[in-house]
C-alpha cells in the first residue's frame, strides 16, 4: 500500500501492475489476520500477515504478462495449482463464500 492511498485503491492498482487490466465494483469480502495466519518463508522470514480480500468486476479478461508476472492463467476452483501455505490456508477457510461469489457472477 502506498502512502495516502486507500486499502480498495492498493487492490485496483496491484491488480492493474500485475495483470494490465482494470477493475472494479470492490465489495469487500474479508479481512485475514492474526496466528491463524503466521508464516515462515523459506528464508526464516517470519510474518503475521494482514490480507484484505476483494471481490470485484473484469470488464475483459485479456490479462498480459508484465515486469512484475510472467505468467498468468484462469483456473476453475475446482481445479486450482498449489497454492503457497498461507492462501491455502484463507482458501480453505473461505472456500464455500468463494465459490457463492463466483457462481453469482456468472
Amino acid at each position: 500500500m502506498e502512502l495516502d492511498e486507500t486499502a480498495e485503491q492498493c487492490a485496483q492498482r496491484e491488480f492493474q501492475e500485475e495483470t494490465n487490466q482494470k477493475i472494479d465494483n470492490l465489495t469487500l469480502f474479508t479481512i485475514l489476520s492474526g496466528p491463524d495466519y503466521y508464516y515462515e518463508y523459506p528464508n526464516q522470514d517470519k510474518v503475521y500477515n494482514v490480507t484484505i480480500v476483494f471481490s470485484g468486476i473484469l470488464h475483459n479478461n485479456n490479462i498480459k504478462t508484465n515486469s512484475e508476472s510472467t505468467t498468468l492463467q484462469w483456473f476453475s476452483l475446482d481445479k486450482l495449482p498449489p497454492l503457497s501455505p498461507p492462501t491455502q490456508k484463507m482458501f480453505d477457510k473461505h472456500q464455500k463464500n468463494i465459490k457463492e461469489i463466483a457462481q453469482n457472477l456468472f
